[in-house]
């Protein structure tokens, strides 16, 4: 969408399908809607948390792993003293 589409848009009641929440936000905004355009931010916020958690959640169940491997080559050279 280019800016001059999305000017056009806001001459809708509702925000183009497709347009994101983000950007939704900014539509809801420039229409003078703030309890809406804080909505659609805060909404674009949190799935934005939820899918930076699943790499988050993964290395807690690989941090013990790396731990192990870690302690075992710092070992290392003691076993061949």
């Amino acid at each position: 969408m280019t800016l001059d589409e999305f000017r056009k848009s806001l001459s809708e009641s509702q925000p183009p399908a497709g347009l994101g929440l983000a950007l939704a936000g900014l539509w809801w905004d420039a229409k003078g809607d703030w309890s809406r355009a804080h909505e659609s931010a805060q909404q674009d916020v949190v799935a934005k948390m939820k899918a930076a958690a699943v790499p988050v959640a993964d290395l807690w169940v690989i941090k013990p792993q790396i731990r192990k491997i870690a302690t075992t080559a710092m070992q290392l050279p003691k076993m061949f003293r």
